[in-house]
């Protein structure tokens, strides 16, 4: 509100008060009005949005390893209450048979849970997917490399970022998503459902292989 002249030497002259005044109000009325504008964009926004606000807060954990993985889905299995499905490569069969979570898995399907899951199966594969066949249902799908996950009574989702094991073994390193996010949990469960109506049974497959025997050198 002191302007400079623009001579030499520089004189600084007060504005006017109703000037002043004035250039006050306009520039406040401007900011009020922007700040109105903001706050109609943001109803529309909202309403276009069909945000739902929920009390609960889904958790995200990273699984680094072999072992943590096997922890967890230990864990999960054990305090399952309904059941789970899954997507698993033909060599996580083996390590759920090395490292128990196959006994955990009895146990539930003894207590009245349903466990439905995907597996690629090869000649090679056979021995696992039959270790498997008797407790759960197993469907079989080509070309499965890379796709992992298990969802645990609707809800509890562990899911493959980059899985590649080389040795079955707990220190194999491994990247993995935990969450008990019901939504990534319900895309999951369609995705499978998906895959599911696209596979074939696992015993029918393993009769294929049988029949057409190993893969020639």
């Amino acid at each position: 509100m002191v302007p400079p002249s623009l001579d030499a030497p520089t004189i600084y002259t007060a504005v006017d008060l109703e000037t002043a005044l004035g250039a006050t109000l306009k520039k406040q009325e401007s900011e009020l009005r922007e700040m109105e504008e903001r706050k109609r964009e943001l109803q529309e926004l909202s309403k276009q949005q069909k945000f739902r606000p929920s009390n609960e807060v889904s958790t995200f954990k990273i699984i680094k390893s072999v072992k943590e993985l096997v922890a967890a889905t230990v864990t999960l299995v054990d305090s399952a209450k309904s059941g789970f499905l899954y997507i698993v490569p033909t060599d996580m069969l083996l390590i759920t048979e090395m490292f128990g979570i196959n006994e955990e898995v009895k146990r539930l399907v003894e207590r009245g849970g349903h466990v439905k899951g995907i597996s690629d199966i090869s000649y090679a594969d056979i021995a696992p997917a039959q270790e498997v066949r008797h407790w759960r249902r197993i469907t079989a799908l080509r070309g499965l490399r890379g796709v992992y996950f298990a969802v645990v009574d609707e809800k509890h989702c562990v899911s493959a970022i980059n899985v590649d094991i080389k040795h079955i073994s707990l220190k194999e390193p491994v990247s993995m998503l935990w969450t008990d996010g019901k939504t990534y949990a319900d895309y999951l469960t369609a995705t499978f459902e998906i895959l599911w109506e696209r596979s074939v049974p696992a015993a029918e497959q393993i009769q294929k292989l049988l029949a057409k025997g190993p893969p020639q050198a």
